[in-house]
């Protein structure tokens, strides 16, 4: 009998090890994105679609929050296409408001915003209708933050 009832204990403490240490992981990871649900979003008075020059604009203002990137969606009736804006990173579609295709980006500091601009055509999207935007934290893709589903015209 006293065998029995170490062989029970013995069992219930390995299985409890393995799944305490399964659920930790799995809270490990999303608690970087907890909390953080409105700190990364768009600037509506920003975000916009140039028809003449088939480029959309869009601003990404964070709050009092670090990043690692964002992703950013941009969807149109012909397709979508997603990237990831990070600091230091180049894409030939992509520029910074003011700056070339081509140049650095940069991701906006601590409770401040930056535009960025995207050629459409280098993307392969011939409109644009919306732009989602999901944070990445500690290597963790949080979910969408915003979205703007109208473009105004520029």
């Amino acid at each position: 009998m006293v065998i029995m009832i170490a062989l029970v204990i013995g069992i219930t403490a390995t299985v409890w090890v393995v799944v305490s240490n399964l659920v930790k992981g799995q809270i490990g990871s999303s608690e970087s994105c907890f909390g953080n649900y409105g700190e990364v979003s768009l600037d509506k008075a920003y975000t916009c679609y140039d028809s003449s020059l088939n480029e959309t604009q869009f601003e990404i203002t964070l709050g009092d929050i670090s990043i690692d990137s964002v992703l950013v969606s941009v969807s149109g009736k012909s397709g979508s296409k997603s990237f990831k804006i990070k600091n230091n990173v180049t894409y030939s579609y992509v520029k910074m408001y003011g700056g070339s295709y081509g140049g650095v980006l940069q991701l906006p500091a601590k409770n401040a915003g930056l535009t960025y601009v995207v050629n459409l055509a280098g993307i392969g999207i011939i409109d644009s209708k919306s732009i989602k935007i999901a944070p990445i934290i500690n290597s963790n893709q949080c979910e969408v933050s915003d979205t703007v589903t109208e473009l105004n015209n520029c």
